[in-house]
């Protein structure tokens, strides 16, 4: 460990930019807030995905954290590919709620308010149309 204004200041290095000196000293690791924040987020998540019924949070594991595809993990449930997208579809809308509402346990009125704020700010994107495109021309002529 050596002190930067040692480094900095001294005749020998006066070539050496302060910011090129910092970088090169900064810790490799997360700083720790953001290594707390992963944590409690990781855990909030390992309770969530806990709380799921037992076919949704099998999809959930295999696709997520075994790197499965929803054919595989069909297949393991005995179930079809179709099925696994719902269950996974599901899930996902499941989590959602799960974890809106931890948030409002965890959070102040205000930060939660902040939150909202933000989330008004910035919607999601618009959701993608189902399917290719052939139910809604058979729609279309079914209602012609």
């Amino acid at each position: 460990m050596v002190s930067l204004e040692d480094v900095v200041g001294d005749s020998e290095h006066e070539d050496l930019d302060p910011l090129v000196v910092l970088e090169s000293v900064r810790s490799r690791e997360p700083a720790p807030d953001n290594q707390a924040i992963g944590e409690s987020q990781r855990d909030m998540m390992i309770k969530c995905i806990s709380w799921l019924p037992l076919q949704e949070r099998t999809v959930v594991l295999l696709y997520y954290y075994e790197g499965w595809t929803l054919k595989q993990v069909a297949k393991q449930l005995d179930r079809s590919e179709s099925r696994a997208h719902q269950l996974h579809a599901q899930a996902i809308e499941r989590l959602g709620g799960y974890i809106n509402r931890q948030r409002g346990l965890y959070l102040s009125e205000k930060a939660e308010a902040a939150l909202d704020a933000h989330d008004a700010e910035n919607p999601p994107a618009e959701p993608r149309p189902r399917g290719r495109g052939r139910t809604t021309k058979k729609r279309e002529l079914v209602a012609a």
